[in-house]
């Protein structure tokens, strides 16, 4: 059978050259992390999950199928037949928009698709430099792709102002991602895209607003969970965008969970640092696992918060502080600025920046 033999390492021999050319590019880079993303998610929930759930992203599969029937997502899930997360959704309408792509999938299928398309994006993005690929197998990420959440989405809209619109889908976090890379296109996408979900369900914001004032006690800003004040000296290095990342993640209610934490993964400036930084949220992620034994709902999330606090959000202030309170702010902040000498820093012009960021300089943080 040599010619069997002959043939079987040719082939082998052509699937590696097809390999080593996909990885050769950014583009193949993103595209092999999108496929280990959707093979994991696929045989994760294949394993572990029953039909028709899909983790967080069940929520939002509903809503859009319910908002798809010309229901309004909100009273759906209350009333309707299907209870999801206790009838309560606590999303915008823009969350639910940006599902109803693939909301015409089967509920397992749809969740695949949405979270590799999210970690292809993000992927890509990162690939600008490859030694920031490594956050893609950090904690927060791994968490992201197995819960089915957005917030691969959310981060990547940190790297390209063009995608500044996907902070409308989860504003809490997103509102951590304007603050750190403010541009015009941002604030214009995102302000279009509200206006659409208002033009298709004016009574959205009134309806989600109700949804989270009856939040059991799952969200949590990290600067109240005990010890965390610390948090606060993030404002001194208040004109790098990492710092003001942190500073208003810190200030902003969420689950504190992993996936929520995934845009604190860019903060590190080297491969040891985020290296480091991942290896923690790993070592976080695996104390805080046993509670889940003993706790849950609100009692799980108080439970873990610390952990998180102490555990990722910590360790990447502190490669903050130890950095120069550098950089480019918009021109009106930087009026303010220069009123207050105690605090306004040094501007960075030696940093470039897309050309529609708001007088800010789009920097890759340095130490």
């Amino acid at each position: 059978m040599p010619g069997t033999a002959t043939g079987g390492t040719a082939i082998v021999s052509l699937l590696g050259r097809l390999w080593r050319r996909l990885l050769a590019s950014r583009v193949g880079v993103a595209a092999a992390c999108g496929i280990i993303v959707a093979i994991y998610v696929a045989v994760s929930y294949a394993i572990r999950l029953g039909p028709g759930e899909a983790n967080d992203f069940t929520v939002h599969w509903f809503a859009a199928r319910a908002l798809l029937r010309g229901e309004n997502p909100y009273a759906a899930l209350h009333v309707g037949s299907q209870v999801i997360f206790e009838g309560r959704y606590f999303y915008p309408l823009t969350a639910t928009l940006f599902v109803t792509p693939v909301a015409w999938l089967p509920i397992k299928a749809a969740a695949v698709v949405f979270t590799a398309t999210g970690a292809t994006i993000l992927a890509y993005l990162l690939g600008r430099e490859r030694w920031r690929l490594a956050a893609l197998l950090s904690a927060p990420m791994l968490s992201t792709a197995a819960a089915g959440q957005n917030t691969a989405f959310v981060t990547a809209a940190a790297l390209a102002p063009s995608l500044g619109w996907l902070i409308t889908i989860k504003p809490n976090v997103g509102l951590a991602v304007l603050a750190m890379r403010p541009s015009k296109s941002a604030v214009i996408g995102a302000l279009s895209f509200v206006l659409l979900s208002l033009a298709i369900l004016p009574t959205w914001p009134r309806d989600w607003i109700h949804a989270i004032a009856t939040d059991p006690g799952m969200h949590k800003a990290p600067m109240f969970v005990p010890g965390g004040g610390v948090m606060a000296l993030a404002v001194t290095k208040w004109r790098r965008p990492e710092a003001r990342l942190l500073a208003v993640l810190s200030l902003v209610p969420h689950t504190m969970t992993w996936y929520d934490a995934l845009p604190v993964m860019l903060v590190p400036s080297s491969y040891r640092q985020l290296l480091i930084l991942g290896i923690l949220s790993h070592l976080a992620s695996f104390i805080a696992a046993p509670m889940s034994l003993s706790n849950e709902g609100p009692a799980l999330f108080s439970a873990t918060a610390p952990v998180a606090l102490w555990g990722l959000y910590v360790p990447a202030l502190v490669l903050v502080l130890q950095r120069p309170n550098r950089g480019d702010l918009p021109a009106a902040l930087e009026l303010t600025a220069s009123r207050l000498p105690r605090l306004r820093g040094v501007r960075s012009s030696s940093v470039s920046l897309p050309t529609d960021t708001l007088g800010e300089s789009d920097t890759t943080p340095s130490t």
